[in-house]
């Protein structure tokens, strides 16, 4: 059920479901935001419906016009309360995407950027696209509040009348128009005004019903056409994002085939599949762009659809409930063959135009079934190009891995094979480095030894050496006297053998330690000279005398 108040800003009637007190709303007059109040108690209602049938009374009495105002053009045509202007959309898409790569320029070096900047042409159409998209959701959206808003106007005012007649409908009409809104621009004048046309010319309640619904079903097909555009967007933006990535994959496992025959080592050909890899990851980034901008569109697209679904339904509630309950049927004794002329008069003169209608809507259906069948076979035979050029690059790309990876285990074995040898030469070197070791570590302890006995040795003789040296000068002391002189320089010559002795032996150790230091680990074999001795009367030998 509907109820009346009036707006508390500029005290326009207006009308509103009972479901709907409570809630904030905006004038249709004055724009501001109203409260809408509760719904006025079930006492009111007499009192109403007094001032209703006064006002009823005086209508009917005020007498009719003899012609109505022609309407205009735009009142006349269809309802433009949901398409959108295409070229308008299309420009605002158009700035949006340019502000967009503006906004992304500082930072197209970075991976973000880099997914909108490198990789080609798809993802800037992907983004006009979407922007698009978005262009045409705002501008509909907005046609929605309108539209909403114009739910609020009270079209028929029960202070015109509790009924409407073909008497009042005049006034029902001129209220109607004078709204600050275009007709073309709201789903419900339009249809509130296509039925009292209809009901002033006919003057019966059921062919104005039939009239409304057929209004409906035109509104209901302008709905969803207005979402065509749309639709195909966001099915163009993922076949825009398969058709980047149909394009990276050529182009890497084109560059992978160019390297492959040219490549003639293990490293280069790790590096080519290297880049061939890194090439499919980004040839995929298109398709990731393009689902998500699709899945971005869509759920805004479907929840402004069903928002303008829910509003026709509105619409058919309102006309149900304050348009086709109060129209009177207004047939009586004098009339029944003028509404059968004028019957005969209106169905001879729209034959014509239904034939007409019927035969354009068989073309219409004749040329969307031929573009349709058209369409769907050139995107079928597209798909199969699509997935028979797709099949062939990546049997190419499994045959290439396999052929690498062939070579790389190959290389595998030989390289393991080469670690063995390698591994069991290092094992022979460390064994013979052992024996050498444990070999020179004996030599040096040999040296060693030798080398201190040799030195026991020296300071043995050396030590006899001495002890001879002097018995032979007590010896001769005590012998003659008389040779004094002759022993003296006998002495000092012995003297100065022995010092010349002392300095060879000290000479003799020094070079005998200077070369145990340069011989380090060598092994040194020492041959003692024969022992010379000294006596006061001349040379002897080992043996004495």
């Amino acid at each position: 059920m509907y109820f009346r108040f009036d707006c508390v800003h500029c005290g326009k009637s207006l009308r509103i479901r009972e479901e709907d007190a409570g809630r904030k709303a905006h004038c249709p007059y004055c724009r501001k935001q109203i409260r809408v109040p509760d719904a006025p108690a079930a006492a009111a209602a007499g009192s109403a419906a007094t001032a209703e049938t006064s006002a009823l009374a005086r209508a009917a009495a005020q007498p009719a016009p003899q012609a109505q105002p022609a309407r205009t053009a735009s009142e006349a045509g269809a309802s433009d309360g949901t398409n959108v202007n295409t070229l308008l959309s299309g420009a605002i898409g158009l700035g949006a995407t340019v502000l967009f790569y503006l906004l992304l320029a500082p930072i197209k070096r970075t991976p973000l950027g880099d997914l909108f900047y490198g990789r080609g042409w798809v993802p800037p159409l992907e983004v006009f696209l979407m922007m698009w998209s978005a262009a045409i959701l705002v501008l509909k959206y907005r046609k929605l509040s309108a539209q909403k808003e114009s739910m609020l106007f009270d079209l028929l005012s029960s202070r015109l009348g509790e009924e409407i007649t073909p008497e009042n409908v005049h006034q029902f009409d001129r209220h109607v128009r004078e709204l600050p809104t275009r007709p073309r621009d709201s789903f419900l004048i339009t249809r509130v005004l296509r039925g009292l046309e209809h009901y002033r010319v006919r003057n019966s309640p059921t062919e104005v019903a039939t009239i409304l619904s057929s209004q409906s079903e035109i509104d209901s097909n302008a709905v969803q056409s207005s979402y065509t555009l749309l639709k195909v967007f966001i099915w163009a933006i993922p076949i825009l994002g398969f058709i980047g990535t149909v394009q990276g994959l050529g182009v890497a496992v084109g560059g992978f085939a160019g390297n492959l025959d040219k490549a003639q080592d293990v490293a280069a050909l790790k590096q080519s599949l290297g880049q061939t890899t890194s090439g499919l990851a980004v040839a995929f980034d298109t398709t990731f762009i393009a689902l998500i901008m699709s899945l971005l569109l869509m759920i805004p697209a479907s929840s402004l659809q069903k928002n303008e679904e829910d509003l026709l339904n509105w619409v058919d509630e309102y006309c149900n409930e304050n348009l086709l309950k109060r129209l009177r049927d207004s047939g009586g004794p004098g009339l029944p063959n003028d509404k059968e002329l004028i019957r005969a008069a209106i169905a001879a003169a729209m034959g014509v135009h239904h034939a007409e209608l019927q035969a354009w809507t068989d073309k219409l259906e004749a040329i969307g079934s031929t573009v349709t069948r058209q369409v769907a076979d050139g995107w079928n035979a597209m798909h199969e190009h699509m997935r028979y050029q797709h099949e062939q690059s990546v049997s190419q790309l499994a045959a290439a891995a396999g052929e690498v990876v062939d070579r790389q285990l190959a290389n595998l074995k030989e390289i393991d094979s080469i670690s063995q040898k390698v591994t069991s030469l290092q094992h022979e070197q460390m064994e013979q480095l052992k024996l050498a070791s444990e070999v020179v570590d004996q030599q040096l302890r040999g040296m060693e030894q030798r080398a201190r006995s040799h030195q026991e040795l020296l300071e043995q003789q050396m030590g006899q050496a001495i002890h001879r040296s002097w018995e032979g000068l007590v010896q001769a002391d005590q012998r003659s006297q008389s040779a004094h002189a002759e022993a003296a320089s006998t002495m000092r010559q012995a003297a100065e053998n022995v010092r010349e002795h002392f300095a060879a032996l000290d000479e003799a150790l020094r070079s005998l330690n200077t070369t145990l230091g340069e011989l380090g680990g060598k092994q040194v074999v020492i041959q003692a000279p024969p022992r010379k001795g000294w006596w006061p009367f001349g040379r002897r030998g080992d043996g004495g005398g």
